[in-house]
């Protein structure tokens, strides 16, 4: 089964789940209600994806949840996570709509993406990305969990929200 797919603008996808991206994700910017863990930033690099906005699903262990911004730094995709308190995992319409990021990687800071700036602006301004021409290998899962760690520490190129919302938003580079 297709997950449902919206188009906001020639170049924006809203989907509840980047795990069944078609053709029709490549070149262009997708929210997705996945978690920002490194599997679903894999799925989106295959994609094909210009930039792509998960769920951080609460940051988690080891920084689970926002993996993704690392791995797709890495093959230079802007990428950023939404904070889980703003919108509802699995639902793209919620990011899109009510989300508000917590995790950019430097890819997306340089576009004009910030910690604490709503969803859709972050997206829009994930549409002037160049892209990826870095190939993503095909693997089974097994292979793909064995290659891509599970344990990262948050690298330097990572920014993120520190303090509470009673405090104002402050902005930090891990």
């Amino acid at each position: 089964m297709k997950t449902p797919m919206v188009v906001t603008s020639e170049q924006i996808l809203i989907v509840d789940t980047v795990t069944k991206l078609g053709p029709e994700a490549a070149g262009n910017v997708v929210i997705a209600g996945s978690h920002g863990g490194v599997y679903a930033g894999f799925e989106a690099a295959r994609a094909g994806v210009r930039g792509v906005i998960l769920h951080d699903a609460g940051v988690g262990l080891d920084d689970a949840g926002i993996g993704s911004l690392s791995y797709l730094e890495d093959l230079g995709i802007a990428a950023a996570a939404i904070d889980a308190s703003t919108a509802i995992i699995g639902n793209g319409d919620s990011l899109a709509n009510d989300g508000t990021t917590s995790f950019i990687n430097e890819t997306a800071a340089k576009l004009g993406c910030a910690p604490g700036q709503p969803a859709m602006d972050c997206a829009l301004a994930m549409r002037a990305a160049p892209g990826s021409s870095a190939a993503v290998e095909s693997q089974t899962s097994a292979e793909r969990f064995g290659v891509i760690p599970t344990t990262r520490t948050r690298p330097t190129h990572v920014y993120g929200l520190i303090g509470g919302a009673g405090n104002g938003i402050i902005s930090a580079v891990y």
